[in-house]
């Protein structure tokens, strides 16, 4: 038995290790940090984190001591690579080469990525691929300076969310530990990096292991040549979800209207991680979240928009209707989404996607950027027809005459829907029409609360049900008045929902209904039918909805308790199964219901 502990307890601590990585760059100074990814209940590595010794770090000629764990070496020279070495108590702990920036500059090469931290062997084999590609660019004469990341850094299921430093050694410090050697990540956050789909431990130690004090921020690179703008477009805390920051009147709206404000570098670049214009094949374009920073974009010189969360690469049009902006897609980095996209192409203005894991290289020059997306296997994008589209591909930092010109048909911004809404007799619904999207946490709990307080279905649902038990000859419900048994049936609402709610949220299970895209009248029928068995889950796949049956059912045979003389089990199935019956009446007016409202509407206008 305990030679069986310390194999378990060995295989445990291998998962820590000690890693050293370059946490920023500028022309005359790098910092360096190092630490362990065993963090569990404390902070071990990152910005904040307590030194794990007594370090020494050779670079540049110098040796420096520090007890800290990072440090900041000023005095070097623009463009030039230092080796360095970390060592802890006297034992080399890692090192590598590190480049500064230079003090001015005609051309600048880095990398992109986003929705990657997944831990999955995908992960590391793209990862592997880009450290090779940096060291390729790197013999070429054109070094990789950094990587910019589009969000969701870190992903979590149930566990090892990303709340914990040992969340990160499999899903980023081991994936990218040579690159992380020898160049920064600068990240944006994701959905998943904070309790808008996680936790709300998350997003400080996104903030730490970034080395970051805000999830927006600015940086320039070679005297005027490129800037920057690092941007929050999700709904992690501490913002309540109705104003979050990049609302127009958000703290990071006022500070991105002021930074847009003056005389703009060469290439100004934005980057966050929900897309502007999007084909999907799961989320909504977010032009009707950010309509204003989109008008600041036209109107400020910004080229390039980089974002991720669709997991794919795509390249939107570039003309009056996209603001003569090229905004790319890339959330590949891990995660992957294969479902076709090519019939939403042109109407959300898409020219070019591809369904591959990837990463992009972005060469800018004065007049042009270069974009490259390079994965394990050869990369290569179509066009909405399906036709291969040529790679690099090259953008003009001036927009094409052409693309001057006012567009065919501008796009109109899809209105936003409110995932909470729900409608009298069918409840909550998933847009037909809308690429699925999951619900947040706070989406969760306000969609829970309208359920059972707000909706005048789950009274009118309650009263139908009363009104059948004032009628029964049940002898339990004997004694009971009619105020007795809406009470009983509104209790027994109550406890279903709350159980349903709170089961599909642990299970990232939704509780919408979705109704089926097939216009086959049988198909539907179908659909509505089975769906009380089935739900979507976060990434919008249908599986079995135990939630549902556990709720149903657990809640029938709890009411058991209050009514005398009645057997739990078999009351509990019996009314679980009347239950299951109204929710299939339920699912088919859900499915129907919007095509009668719509066939009355015509009748009345002709």
């Amino acid at each position: 038995m305990l030679g069986t502990f310390l194999i378990i307890l060995a295989a445990v601590s291998l998962r820590a290790e000690t890693r050293v990585v370059v946490a920023g760059i500028e022309t005359n100074a790098v910092t360096l940090a190092w630490g362990t990814t065993e963090g569990a209940s404390r902070n071990t590595i990152g910005r904040d984190a307590p030194g794990i010794g007594s370090a020494s770090i050779e670079i540049a000629g110098r040796t420096l001591a520090s007890h800290a764990s990072s440090l900041r070496v000023d005095g070097l020279v623009p463009d030039t690579a230092y080796p360095y070495a970390v060592s802890v108590n006297g034992k080399r702990i890692g090192g590598g080469s590190v480049r500064t920036w230079p003090a001015k500059a005609a051309s600048l090469t880095f990398f992109v990525i986003g929705d990657f931290g997944d831990g999955s062997a995908e992960q590391r084999q793209l990862g592997k691929k880009m450290e090779e590609e940096r060291q390729r660019l790197e013999a070429a004469g054109e070094p990789i300076r950094f990587v910019l990341t589009t969000g969701d850094n870190i992903y979590g299921k149930f566990s090892n969310s990303g709340d914990e430093d040992r969340d990160w050694e499999k899903k980023f410090y081991g994936p990218y530990a040579e690159t992380l050697r020898a160049i920064p990540f600068l990240a944006v956050p994701g959905n998943h990096d904070g309790n808008e789909t996680e936790r709300t431990r998350d997003l400080p130690v996104f903030l730490d292991n970034f080395f970051l004090t805000k999830t927006w921020y600015r940086f320039e690179y070679g005297d005027g040549f490129a800037e920057f703008l690092a941007l929050d477009t999700t709904k992690n805390q501490p913002q309540p979800p109705e104003k979050p920051n990049y609302a127009p009147e958000g703290e990071q709206s006022k500070w991105l209207k002021e930074r847009l404000s003056r005389p703009a570098s060469r290439w100004r670049i934005a980057y966050m991680h929900h897309p502007v214009f999007s084909a999907g094949p799961e989320h909504s374009p977010f032009m009707s979240q950010i309509p204003h920073w989109f008008t600041l974009f036209k109107e400020s010189e910004v080229r390039l928009v980089l974002a991720g969360h669709e997991h794919n690469f795509q390249l939107s049009e570039r003309n009056a209707a996209t603001g003569n902006i090229q905004f790319v897609v890339s959330g590949a980095g891990g995660k992957l989404r294969e479902a076709d996209v090519l019939g939403s192409m042109s109407r959300e203005r898409i020219a070019a996607w591809s369904p591959r894991r990837h990463f992009l290289t972005v060469r800018l020059d004065n007049d042009k950027a270069t974009i490259t997306p390079v994965g394990v296997t050869p990369v290569i994008p179509r066009d909405p027809s399906g036709k291969d589209v040529k790679v690099p591909i090259e953008i003009p930092r001036e927009a094409a005459a052409q693309a001057l010109a006012p567009a065919v048909s501008e796009v109109k911004p899809r209105a936003s829907h409110d995932a909470t809404s729900i409608n009298f007799g069918i409840g909550a619904i998933i847009p037909r029409d809308q690429p699925y999207q999951p619900l947040t946490s706070q989406e969760r709990v306000r969609l829970w609360r309208r359920s059972i307080l707000e909706n005048p279905t789950t009274y009118a649902r309650t009263l139908v049900w009363a009104a059948r038990d004032q009628a029964s000859t049940n002898p339990a419900l004997a004694n009971l008045n009619f105020g007795e048994r809406f009470a009983s049936r509104y209790a027994r609402s109550v406890l279903a929902t709350s159980t349903r709610h709170g089961l599909s949220a642990l299970a990232r299970y939704d509780v919408r209904y979705a109704p089926s895209k097939s216009k086959s009248t049988g198909k539907r029928l179908l659909h509505a039918v089975l769906w009380d068995f089935t739900a979507l889950n976060r990434d919008g796949k249908r599986v079995f909805n135990w939630p549902r049956l556990v709720s149903v059912y657990g809640s029938e045979m709890a009411s058991a308790a209050w009514m005398p003389g009645q057997k739990w089990s078999a009351y509990g199935v019996q009314n679980g199964n009347e239950q299951m019956a109204f929710g299939w009446a339920t699912d088919i007016l859900r499915e129907f219901l919007p095509d009668i409202k719509k066939r009355l509407k015509k009748g009345k206008k002709q």
